[in-house]
């Protein structure tokens, strides 16, 4: 009776281990996007595509064919 307590109980453990590693994981995925979002390279990347924008040493070339 003790033991499959016990079993059951250390199924319960290596669970939450494992929800606990996943969470952590999708923290440490989150904390990297923030960052990556709040750099320079994607507020340019989102000018450039959204809003063509463009650097004033570079020359823009458009399809008329379009």
């Amino acid at each position: 009776m003790q033991m499959s307590r016990f079993e059951g109980y250390q199924q319960q453990l290596n669970r939450l281990q494992a929800d606990l590693a996943r969470e952590v994981q999708a923290g440490e995925d989150l904390r990297y996007r923030q960052a990556f979002y709040a750099s320079d390279a994607y507020i340019e990347r989102l000018a450039r595509e959204r809003l063509g924008f463009v650097r004033r040493d570079e020359i823009v070339f458009q399809n008329i064919a379009e």
